[in-house]
């Protein structure tokens, strides 16, 4: 599915310097809270912001977004 919504240029300029900026801000926002609100998974939530799952783990970490870690989480990383 696609979804498309205009910003307003004001909003725009202040989240990024052009609007492909602007749209990679909205899409980690937005990844950030699905995330906090347990909607998405670490991973899937990387994925819907474009970014890889180290760099978004840097945003979670520099807006202290707790990160629940559960044995099952550790087991299946060690899978991979």
């Amino acid at each position: 599915m696609k979804v498309v919504f205009e910003i307003p240029d004001d909003l725009a300029n202040a989240l990024g310097a052009d609007s492909a900026q602007a749209e990679a801000r909205v899409r980690c926002d937005l990844a950030v809270h699905y995330y906090q609100c347990g909607l998405l998974a670490v991973g899937r939530a990387a994925a819907f912001a474009g970014m890889l799952r180290g760099d978004f783990e840097k945003v979670l970490s520099g807006r202290s977004v707790d990160r629940p870690y559960q044995a099952s989480d550790l087991a299946h990383e060690l899978n991979f």
